[in-house]
């Protein structure tokens, strides 16, 4: 699971803490409960987890359950990262995106009036 931190600019004390995998996950997994305390409905959770625009909430749904239900889909990655057809962003673009996340995150928190980390 990862946080978005556009939405959830306040979910941690610091971006250290907000890069943390542990912390993020226990973050990500609170904010599911609650989402389906307020549905009490695990799809529909999970839909809001993502976005809570139904459009894009459902494809986001719909995604996660075609993985769910193919418990096969890990060992197709393995399989095409094993054959060299597995692919991904390179590197570059993911710092960039990240940099990117960190400076909108930097903006949010200094409206709201918190200053530097």
């Amino acid at each position: 699971m990862q946080v978005n931190l556009l939405h959830h600019a306040d979910a941690f004390a610091d971006l250290k803490a907000a890069f943390d995998p542990r912390g993020n996950a226990r973050y990500a997994a609170g904010f599911l409960k609650r989402l389906h305390g307020k549905t009490r409905s695990w799809p529909q959770a999970v839909a809001h987890y993502h976005s809570a625009t139904p459009e894009l909430g459902q494809r986001y749904l719909a995604k996660v359950l075609q993985l769910w239900n193919a418990p096969e889909t890990g060992k197709t990655v393995v399989a095409a990262r094993a054959k060299g057809t597995w692919t991904r962003a390179p590197k570059t673009d993911v710092a960039a995106w990240r940099a990117e996340r960190i400076a909108e995150y930097l903006k949010r928190r200094a409206r709201r009036g918190r200053g530097r980390l």
